[in-house]
């Protein structure tokens, strides 16, 4: 079982996606006691080859989207701490900027001098999430094209690194946004569940787990249970009579 864990924002704040600095400690804590915490190649490693015997043990992988400067601030100080590897998706374009959001909160955005800096530890990538962060689905073939080259070319650029992986913004794909995403990339993100079986799972339709400021830290551990996954999988089958 391998789980990907999604966070946004940590931060004390009363936004949804903002996890206070003190749960965020106490849930990577629990997540290091009971799983293996691998970074993001040793993951690509995995669903590259394909073994079973390799992930029969518990693994999981922590992620960043949107690249806000209180991960540099709040979260990248625990990670270490705790010897944890975890990988941010950027939006290149808000790279040192502020944005206010469509819920009304103003976010200010990791620069690049922070990337670098975090950078050196080793334990913390910078991959792609686009470079203005839109619905993807809802964009013509060459805006797609151009979200995607735009910002690996900046991050490339920027950080000296290679960017082979992107999260989608909102989780939201289709095949065409997939057979685009696989000109410039070897891994995808979107949302919903866990891996419980590496030889059914697609290198760009990998499911990661939402952690938001609802997520209390039994919640947190319940949904790090296989069990859970396939509770909310039978019940959505239901619901839509699938």
């Amino acid at each position: 079982m391998i789980v990907i864990l999604a966070y946004h924002s940590v931060a004390e704040s009363n936004y949804l996606y903002s996890v206070n600095p003190d749960t965020f400690k106490k849930q990577l804590i629990f997540l290091k006691k009971r799983f293996k915490v691998i970074s993001l190649k040793e993951l690509l490693f995995l669903l590259q080859n394909k073994s079973e015997d390799i992930v029969k043990k518990k693994l999981a992988v922590i992620t960043f989207d949107d690249g806000l400067q209180d991960n540099f601030l709040n979260a990248f100080p625990i990670l270490k701490e705790l010897n944890l590897p975890s990988v941010v998706f950027v939006s290149t374009l808000f790279a040192g900027r502020k944005k206010t959001n469509d819920d009304g909160y103003t976010f200010k955005f990791i620069s690049w001098e922070e990337m670098k800096e975090a950078s050196k530890e080793g334990l913390v990538e910078f991959q792609n999430h686009t470079h203005s962060h839109p619905i993807l689905t809802e964009l013509t073939n060459d805006k797609i094209d151009e979200e995607f080259s735009v910002s690996k070319r900046l991050l490339e650029e920027n950080l000296g690194n290679k960017v082979y992986a992107t999260a989608f913004p909102k989780g939201k794909c289709d095949e065409r946004v997939i057979r685009l995403s696989k000109k410039y990339f070897d891994i995808g993100f979107a949302d919903g569940g866990i891996i419980t079986n590496i030889n059914k799972t697609d290198p760009f339709k990998i499911p990661r787990v939402n952690i938001t400021s609802k997520t209390s830290l039994i919640k947190f551990k319940i949904m790090l249970r296989r069990y859970f996954w396939e509770i909310k999988k039978f019940k959505d089958k239901k619901l839509f009579n699938v």
